[in-house]
Formats: C-alpha cells, sequence, structure tokens
C-alpha cells in the first residue's frame, strides 16, 4: 500500500490523495517540511561591529594557542624534564633527580638536566654528585656558569641560616665554577651576617669560630669587623660577670686585630687574674 510523501500515512491503492492531510500521492515533500540549517550569515550581520571583532580575536587567539602546544610537545622539554621540574616544586628532590638521570641517559648533551640534577644533589646534601654534575652542565653549556654559582649561593645561605651547618656551607661555596671576588665577598658576607646573628646568644667563642673561620677563608678582608664583633661580645660578657668567656673572646678579636684590642685584651686578662686573687674559691 502506497504512503504519503508528505505525511507519511499509510492510503489504499489507487488512491490520489492523502485521507489524512490531502497532499497529492506521489508529490514530493514540500520545502517546509525539510529540516533546515540555520544561516551563520544573517546572525554575524545581526552583532555589532565590536561584537564581531571580538568573536574573531577570540577565533585567532584560541588558534594561536593551539599551535603554540603543538610546539611546544614537539620541541619543548621532554616528559622527563617536566615531570623532573614538577617533582622538584613539591619537594620530592630525590625523585626528581632521578627524572633527570633518566632524561640525563636519553639525552647525554643536556645541560639543563645536568644542571637540576647537580641542583637536587645539593638539596640532599650530597656535595659530590653536585660538582660532577655541575661541571658536566658547565661543559656542555659555558653560559651556565653563572646559575651554577648562583646556586651554590643560595643553597649555602640556607645551610647556615636553616642547617646552622657553616662547615658545610662552606663546602657548597667551593663548588662554584670560576667564582670571581664578587662572588667569595657575597659567599663570606653570608658566613659573616649568620655568624653575627648567632653571636648575640652565644656564651662560648666555639659556637660561633666556624662561622666566622669560613667568612675569613672567602674573605681576609673582613678580619677588622669580626674583630669588632668579637671584642663587643666580650665587653658584654664582662659587663655580665662572665670574664672567663670575656677573656676568651677579647683574646680571639686581639689575635685577628692586635693593634687595635691587643692592650684590651690584656686588661681584660689583668681583672680576671685580680678576681681569682680576691675569690680564691671562683
Amino acid at each position: 500500500m502506497p504512503f504519503c510523501s508528505q505525511c507519511g500515512k499509510e492510503n489504499p491503492e489507487g488512491a490520489r490523495f492523502c485521507a489524512d492531510c490531502g497532499t497529492a500521492m506521489g508529490q514530493p515533500p514540500s520545502q517546509a517540511s525539510r529540516p533546515t540549517m540555520p544561516s551563520v550569515g544573517p546572525l554575524l550581520a545581526s552583532l555589532s561591529t565590536n561584537a564581531r571583532r571580538r568573536i574573531v580575536y577570540g577565533l585567532i587567539v584560541v588558534v594561536v594557542l593551539f599551535v603554540g602546544w603543538r610546539v611546544y610537545r614537539a620541541f619543548g622539554p621532554s616528559e622527563a624534564m617536566r615531570n623532573a621540574k614538577r617533582l622538584v616544586r613539591a619537594g620530592m628532590h630525590e625523585q626528581a633527580m632521578a627524572a633527570y638521570a633518566q632524561e640525563i641517559a636519553a639525552h647525554p648533551n643536556n645541560a639543563a638536566a645536568h644542571f637540576g640534577a647537580a641542583a637536587c644533589a645539593l638539596k640532599m646534601g650530597d656535595t659530590h654528585a653536585a660538582q660532577e654534575r655541575f661541571a658536566s652542565a658547565t661543559m656542555l653549556d659555558r653560559g651556565c656558569r653563572a646559575r651554577v654559582n648562583s646556586a651554590c649561593l643560595e643553597a649555602g645561605k640556607e645551610m647556615l641560616l636553616k642547617e646552622h651547618n657553616p662547615r658545610r656551607a662552606f663546602d657548597i661555596y667551593q663548588l662554584a665554577v670560576q667564582p670571581d671576588v664578587k662572588y667569595y665577598r657575597s659567599a663570606a658576607r653570608e658566613c659573616f651576617n649568620a655568624g653575627k646573628t648567632m653571636t648575640t646568644a652565644a656564651m662560648d667563642i666555639n659556637e660561633v669560630e666556624d662561622y666566622f673561620g669560613a667568612a675569613l677563608k672567602l674573605d681576609q678582608s673582613l678580619k677588622p669587623k669580626v674583630a669588632d664583633v668579637l671584642f663587643e661580645h666580650a665587653r658584654k660578657l664582662q659587663q655580665a660577670g662572665h670574664l672567663d668567656y670575656a677573656v676568651r673572646w677579647a683574646h680571639e678579636a686581639a689575635q685577628l686585630a692586635p693593634d687595635k684590642y691587643g692592650e684590651q685584651a690584656r686588661i681584660f686578662e689583668e681583672q680576671r687574674r685580680s678576681e681569682r686573687e680576691l675569690h680564691p674559691s671562683w
């Protein structure tokens, strides 16, 4: 039995018109019944010039970002390097170092990977591994020297302020590659400032001598400043009645600046001797 081309109703044989909608049988469906796609032209035409411009600019930005992302994925850092950097930001330096090692195994000439591994080794306290990786990084890229020295300064400062370990800090400062005078003065200043801070609460000079010792090894010109700090603290200990400690601090200051503090150190010693004669039981 035939079906209406307009409404799809089934009609009896020989019917000339559809019993449901009245359309002549065999007539093609009207254009009005066909689904049509909305036209974009009138929609754009209804928008203002600024709105159309914003749409175009937005599409351009999306395309540029997509292309840039594809280029970055193709020619940017490898997955191992990206993973290593994420681990560093998370403070997982041991895992980051393993990721850098993976990158170095795949690309031995990647100076950035060697540098990253060295920085992780510093965080882990492995100065030997850091030295090897820093040497490899600077050999592959001489422009990396400034970054290496900056990393050593930062790690040494952290060792002084957080770990309170001037000997380890000095070892880290020694990892610098072809350091200049400015580098040594910066490192010495960090050691000096840390020692000066520790001096305020110190009783025995042994508590701070490693700080000032490291500072003087790095920059001998700090001798007068160190002597001033030591003698000033000796004077405070003397005023507090701690003559035995005061004499030791004054003696160390006199060794660094004999012309300035030699005579005063002898006065401290005489005062202690007099106190002992007056109070033999002390």
